[in-house]
């Protein structure tokens, strides 16, 4: 739906639900208490952060402004290798994306 030209009218609507859902299951995976529980939201998190990779650059820009704050709270903690690794990715994406890095 967010990428369909036919629905090109809707992606705001949609982009702003995204942002919406997205930062929910990020919150809830914040306020998780037990490991087990994070680890079992762990693939939720992979797709999520998979799918904002591919997004274009200006819509990448666009969510990761919302999640920043969130996805810098996830970093603190004990979380498995392939989760650090998605992370890596989207910091080291931030930077070019936002010209704060010289690369």
């Amino acid at each position: 739906m967010y990428c369909d030209d036919g629905r090109r009218k809707h992606w705001p609507i949609i982009q702003n639900r995204l942002i919406l859902v997205c930062k929910e299951a990020l919150e809830y995976f914040l306020k998780l208490q037990s490991e087990a529980h994070r680890d079992s939201w762990t693939s939720l998190l992979l797709l999520v952060l998979t799918r904002l990779l591919k997004m274009p650059d200006d819509r990448f820009a666009v969510h990761v402004s919302h999640y920043y704050p969130l996805l810098c709270e996830i970093v603190c903690f004990d979380l498995k290798a392939e989760l650090r690794s998605i992370l890596r990715r989207v910091f080291l994406r931030i930077g070019p994306v936002f010209r704060i890095t010289a690369t």
